[in-house]
């Protein structure tokens, strides 16, 4: 059976990543601005219950039932590169088409944690947030690479591990 991988795989990368832009969107219109675990916790939830669930799709329907430890694993990689650039894309445009105060928004609730925290000092915080008003034009760059670098990491973390259970051998058959 003739395997359409870049399609398949892009296809349903995309369908993770619009799931992962509504997750975020949410997040974003309930004020959390990516600080909220449980939200954090279900797009790991979303990208591991979409890759496995993809990959078996994949396997059944373009690889005739059987795919290999290193096939599976290389198909949600390149899943979690589909749903990366996309969720990259979206992170750029909520920075600056959306939300372009997004950024400031982040490090204010990231620095009352840390000072309720006491993980860091006033002023420790203070020129945290100097350095990144003055890190203002590399932040959409640094989010994008980074979202990408980031989807693809986890996606092969997940991979690996997923693919422990999406693999299936074909059946030897002998040579006659």
């Amino acid at each position: 059976m003739k395997s359409n991988f870049l399609k398949h795989a892009a296809t349903y990368g995309l369908y993770i990543g619009l799931v992962l832009i509504i997750l975020t969107l949410v997040d974003y219109l309930m004020g959390f601005y990516g600080q909220n675990q449980l939200f954090n916790l279900i797009q790991y939830a979303v990208m591991i219950g979409g890759i496995a669930w993809a990959t078996i799709q994949y396997r059944n329907k373009e690889m005739g039932g059987f795919i290999s430890y290193g096939q599976s694993v290389s198909y949600g990689v390149m899943m979690s590169v589909c749903f990366g650039l996309v969720s990259a894309v979206f992170m750029i445009l909520l920075m600056t088409v959306i939300d372009p105060g997004y950024v400031g928004k982040v490090l204010e609730i990231t620095s009352e944690k840390l000072l309720e925290q006491g993980a860091m000092s006033e002023a420790q915080i203070e020129q945290m947030m100097e350095m990144s008003a003055k890190m203002g034009p590399f932040t959409l760059i640094t989010t994008f690479i980074g979202g990408i670098i980031g989807s693809v990491f986890a996606g092969l973390i997940i991979s690996l591990i997923t693919s422990i259970f999406t693999k299936k051998a074909a059946p030897f058959t002998p040579a006659v």
